[in-house]
């Protein structure tokens, strides 16, 4: 499921949008005021999903990164734009979930 996520992401994301794995770049292009944000998808992303399902259920990790040293204005856009895509997965999770009921 996490993979499936994260393709729709890429497929729907605006040309500015990179995708990198995460390590110091993501970090280095923050200290130098490149990046913006970032959304960090655990690699465990699937099983925490399919765990919900069951007794044993564990919670999901998303980490949100927003550069707070750049334009105020831009680092407040980012953080509404990171929500927006944060509330999509949610969505689209649940929606995942109940089709497989």
């Amino acid at each position: 499921m996490g993979e499936t996520i994260v393709t729709n992401l890429k497929e729907n994301a605006p040309d500015t949008v990179k995708f990198i794995e995460y390590d110091s770049a993501m970090k280095d292009g923050m200290k130098e005021r490149e990046t913006y944000g970032g959304i960090v998808i655990s690699k465990d992303f699937s099983n925490q999903i399919a765990s919900l399902q069951s007794e044993a259920a564990s919670p999901t990790d998303l980490e949100l990164y927003v550069n707070e040293g750049v334009n105020t204005n831009v680092a407040t856009s980012m953080e509404n734009v990171l929500k927006q895509i944060t509330r999509q997965i949610s969505s689209n999770v649940s929606a995942q979930m109940l089709a497989s009921k």
